[in-house]
C-alpha cells in the first residue's frame, strides 16, 4: 500500500520574523564583524608579520584607503544616477500634459459588473456607510 504524495503547502511572502530569519540574521551579523576584524588586522598589521605567520598573498596597502573609497563613490554615483534617471524621464514643470491628457489614464469599465464580480464595494459600503460605527454617524456625531 503506497502513501500518497504530500502537497507542499503554498508559502506566503511574509514580513514577520521566522527563526530560520533569525538564524540568517545572526550568521550575518557574526560573518560581518568577523570580515571586519579582518579587514582592520590586515591594515594595521605590518607585511613582516602577515609574512611569519605564513600570510604571504594579500592584497596591495593602497586597497585599505580605496576600498572603502570606492564603497563611498559607489553609494553617491547610486543617489545621481537614480536621481538623473528620474530627472531624465519626467516632464518638464510648465509641461501641462500630465494634468490634460486624462483619456490614457482612465479605465474603462464594463457596465454588467454584479456583485460577484465586485464584492469589496459591499464590505466597503457595510464597514463605512451602513454599519453601527458608520462613517455617516461619526461625521454626523461631530458635527453635532
Amino acid at each position: 500500500m503506497d502513501n500518497p504524495p504530500r502537497s507542499q503547502p503554498v508559502l506566503e511572502h511574509n514580513p514577520c520574523p521566522t527563526p530560520s530569519r533569525a538564524i540568517y540574521g545572526f550568521v550575518l551579523y557574526v560573518v560581518s564583524y568577523v570580515l571586519y576584524g579582518a579587514y582592520i588586522l590586515w591594515a594595521l598589521i605590518p607585511d613582516e608579520y602577515l609574512a611569519t605567520v605564513g600570510i604571504t598573498y594579500i592584497p596591495a596597502r593602497h586597497w585599505v584607503i580605496t576600498f572603502p573609497l570606492l564603497m563611498y563613490l559607489g553609494i553617491i554615483m547610486l543617489v545621481v544616477v537614480y536621481s538623473l534617471l528620474y530627472w531624465i524621464n519626467s516632464s518638464e514643470m510648465t509641461c501641462e500634459e500630465p494634468l490634460t491628457k486624462r483619456e490614457d489614464s482612465l479605465m474603462e469599465f464594463s457596465e454588467d459588473l454584479n456583485d460577484l464580480d465586485d464584492p469589496v464595494v459591499d464590505t466597503t459600503k457595510s464597514h463605512l456607510l451602513i454599519g453601527k460605527h458608520s462613517l455617516r454617524k461619526r461625521v454626523n456625531d461631530v458635527n453635532n
